[in-house]
């Protein structure tokens, strides 16, 4: 993957968690997937690892990790959240769980702590959404 996709991958993840937190879910659970696919084919990913991680991020991004749900349903979901990245190169598998308990420990702050943001875990959760798949293009 080049600098540019690099970029434009880190950035989108980031702006469609945002919006999709804001204006309209879709954009996290539907766009945010769409481009990151699209951007995976232009990087040269063959067209079905892309196919299947986009599915796959579709996927891990309709599951519910709101008010309602129990923290070990938080913590599968936020591990999950990097997991497509694996459909890409099985070897980023370490990232996974580091992510996992990033995103959980930043979820938990943005409850606990008055002036964390909720903006701030969206983006942190598109970002490392967005890092792990590129992680996974780079060999």
């Amino acid at each position: 993957m080049t600098e540019p996709l690099i970029m434009l991958m880190l950035v989108s993840g980031v702006l469609f968690w945002m919006l999709g937190g804001t204006v309209w879910k879709g954009f996290r659970r539907y766009g945010w997937p769409v481009v990151a696919g699209v951007l995976l084919v232009l990087s040269g990913l063959l067209w079905w690892r892309a196919a299947l991680a986009t599915l796959l991020l579709m996927g891990v991004n309709l599951a519910g990790y709101g008010d309602a749900s129990r923290w070990w349903k938080r913590v599968i979901v936020f591990t999950a959240l990097t997991a497509p990245a694996l459909a890409i190169n099985p070897l980023v598998w370490p990232v996974i769980p580091v992510c996992g308990v990033l995103a959980t420990a930043f979820f938990y702050t943005t409850r606990n702590v008055s002036w964390v943001s909720w903006k701030l875990w969206e983006g942190m959760a598109g970002f490392l959404q967005a890092a792990a798949l590129v992680m996974a293009t780079l060999r």
